[in-house]
């Protein structure tokens, strides 16, 4: 019912003849052959464990993670020691208020000590005096006792949190000495390649580096003065990368100030076209408003001129009538010029609050705008001096470099 696999379905008249009985024909399938890689498996096979790997990407991840999982910690600890002190409250509440009673207590026995004419009342209340003393210390004492046990907790967690943090600077200066001896070591085989592509052997170029052996000097004192040679290259490199690194982030910063300088000016562009737009605004309904409030007027004054004219008519005069559509018509008009008034008031009273808004944003924004300038500027001041400076550091970088290079003091080649 399943299905056989391809190696049980071999021809007969593939067999060898009787005469070569040693030569057996052994058919190899798929599976026999060892499998190939692409070249992007080939890839990263070697580039798995490189030095950019060990010096970038690793450690960043495993101080990420290290970072994470102690603030985790650091957070429980705290919550733990938290929620013990909640637990505890009502007890050290209840320990107080005993304790407050307690003193209250000794005040009221030690006032009335020496206020009797007799000595025996006197001796009365100084011993109770005495008795509610030693009652007060007591409920003090454990009062005192259970409030420091819930203070140790919560130091005790910022003595966790601490230690953590000290334990993570020493690791950081750990992984930067271990950077430096590792970048030390890559420049140096770098400075190797070099100098062998000029045509030097290996002893020539120890010469040139000056890491040849001296006829005076024992293994130990030859290996300590490569590693002290490996460290001086490290910290060379790394310094030159932490200059360019700092020379990068304050330059972000500033370009970060200026995009921020930039986006509250065009704000404050766009909000003051909008206290223009609603300037103009505000005028036109207040024209309207004057507008509607005069024909309104107007309406209203001949709408009592036809009552007081339709007063004087007799009813059955023919131009009652005409009168009677005249005065209807006017009362419509006179109602809908107060609608108008009443839309054009509200409307009025809108673009009032809205300027008033919009007044206080923009000085909210020229404010804004004024500090942020300032930080652009100090910003690119900053930059400016950071970049001298670099200039400076690096300029003595390189010249220690090529100090190395050229196996020759700095000092000694500026004289």
């Amino acid at each position: 019912m399943s299905e056989r696999a391809p190696t049980s379905t071999v021809a007969p008249e593939i067999t060898p003849p009787p005469e070569q009985p040693a030569a057996e024909t052994v058919e190899t399938t798929s599976d026999d052959l060892p499998e190939l890689k692409t070249e992007a498996e080939l890839h990263d096979e070697a580039n798995r464990f490189t030095d950019a790997e060990i010096l970038g990407k690793s450690f960043r991840v495993r101080r990420l993670v290290h970072e994470t999982t102690t603030e985790t910690l650091n957070g429980f600890k705290a919550a733990k020691a938290d929620m013990a002190n909640m637990l505890s409250t009502p007890k050290n509440n209840y320990l107080r208020r005993r304790y407050e009673a307690a003193e209250d207590k000794y005040q009221r026995k030690l006032a009335k000590v020496g206020t009797s004419r007799f000595k025996f009342m006197n001796n009365h209340y100084k011993n109770a005096a005495s008795r509610a003393g030693s009652k007060r210390n007591e409920r003090y004492s454990r009062y005192n006792s259970h409030t420091g046990k819930m203070e140790g907790r919560v130091e005790a967690a910022k003595d966790y949190a601490k230690r953590n943090k000290e334990l993570m600077e020493k690791k950081i200066e750990a992984y930067k000495t271990i950077k430096s001896v590792a970048e030390g070591r890559k420049e140096l085989r770098k400075m190797r390649r070099d100098l062998r592509r000029e045509g030097l052997n290996h002893a020539e170029v120890n010469k040139r580096l000056g890491l040849e052996k001296r006829p005076d000097e024992s293994m130990e004192d030859y290996a300590q003065r490569r590693a002290a040679f490996q460290k001086r290259v490290g910290r060379l490199v790394c310094a030159r990368e932490t200059v360019g690194r700092e020379s990068r982030q304050v330059e972000q910063q500033a370009r970060r100030e200026r995009a921020k300088k930039a986006k509250i000016d065009r704000q404050l562009t766009e909000t003051i076209e909008l206290a223009e737009h609603n300037k103009s605004a505000l005028e036109k309904a207040s024209r309207s408003l004057e507008q509607a409030e005069h024909h309104s007027t107007r309406t209203h004054e001949m709408v009592e001129e036809l009552q007081a004219e339709l007063g004087h008519i007799d009813g059955d005069d023919p131009r009652r009538t005409t009168l009677e559509d005249k005065l209807a018509r006017a009362k419509q008009t006179w109602e809908r010029y107060a609608v108008r008034k009443e839309q054009l008031k509200q409307e009025q009273a809108r673009l009032v609050a809205e300027a008033s808004r919009l007044t206080r944003s923009i000085e909210r924004q020229t404010r804004a705008a004024r500090e942020q300038a300032y930080q652009a500027s100090a910003a690119d001041r900053v930059s400016a001096r950071h970049a001298s400076g670099s200039e400076d550091l690096r300029h003595r970088i390189n010249e220690e470099d090529a100090a190395i290079y050229n196996n020759i003091n700095p000092t000694e080649r500026n004289e």
